[in-house]
């Protein structure tokens, strides 16, 4: 039996994040009808409805920032020094590493930044915290101590308690390749 596309189940779970903000835009405009008796303009409709989506996703973005950096504060740390961009997104950061990526080797983006801002960094993409670190006791800790502590993303083969590399080696050693 077929299950559900891995899309549909995506798109499912995000439902929420485009259905919130319009029904926030329904809400707002229908009171208004109510307080008003009449109908809201024809543009302040298409606006409230167009705009209430890039609102709420900016309300999101500052707020996770402002808690990140409360939070910090709070533990008496440092927030990781953030790759300075220019475009909403960091699409310029983006396009910046893709056309590192064609005329240099693949790393040469990240050992600018390091270099600029040290051995920690947070390239901030698509209004998502990337960290970057070449500390070694940081790489230490992620790599064996703190493993599951760390997101590995969706791609991560097998099991998250081991790392891929060391699952194939395991593989390779026990003659079951």
């Amino acid at each position: 039996m077929v299950g559900i596309p891995p899309g549909f189940i995506y798109i499912a779970r995000q439902l929420h994040r485009l259905v919130r903000p319009l029904a926030l835009a329904y809400t707002g405009l229908s009171i208004r009808t109510v307080l008003f008796e009449e109908p809201a303009p024809h543009w302040l409709r298409v606006s409230a409805y167009l705009f209430s989506i890039p609102i709420v996703a900016a309300c999101s973005v500052l707020y996770t920032y402002l808690r990140d950096r409360r939070e910090a504060a709070r533990r008496g740390a440092a927030l990781a020094p953030r790759v300075k961009s220019i475009w909403p997104g960091s699409l310029d950061i983006i396009l910046s590493i893709t056309q590192d990526f064609r005329d240099a080797h693949i790393g040469s983006p990240f050992d600018r930044y390091c270099e600029e801002y040290g051995p920690v960094v947070n390239v901030r993409i698509m209004f998502e915290d990337q960290i970057l670190t070449t500390e070694p006791e940081h790489i230490k800790a992620v790599l064996s101590t703190q493993f599951n502590s760390f997101e590995k993303g969706l791609l991560l083969p097998m099991s998250t308690k081991v790392p891929f590399f060391i699952q194939q080696s395991q593989v390779r050693c026990s003659g079951t390749n």
